[in-house]
């Protein structure tokens, strides 16, 4: 198996895939594989209005999620375009 590396941006160096990325990516879908992220950064928000400010900044509904539940969401600008 030859890994295959992003080449450039924030994951620059990263491996992108092993050579059969179709295959690889259903392996995740179906939770039978893993990727390394320790490439990527950890936020931590606190204080009092903190689900509130990140409603307000993501497409997702922060504010519904239990304790200690990660979820996917986009990080948009003033005008509700997409950033992240």
């Amino acid at each position: 198996m030859t890994a295959v590396l992003v080449e450039s941006g924030p994951d620059a160096g990263v491996i992108w895939h092993f050579g059969e990325p179709n295959h690889e990516q259903r392996a995740l879908a179906a939770a039978s594989a893993w990727a390394d992220l320790s490439h990527r950064s950890i936020i931590t928000v606190s204080g009092q209005d903190r689900l509130t400010w990140l409603n307000d900044l993501t497409t997702q509904e922060i504010a519904k999620l239990a304790p200690h539940t990660w979820s996917p969401a986009l990080i948009l600008d003033a005008q509700g375009h997409i950033q992240h």
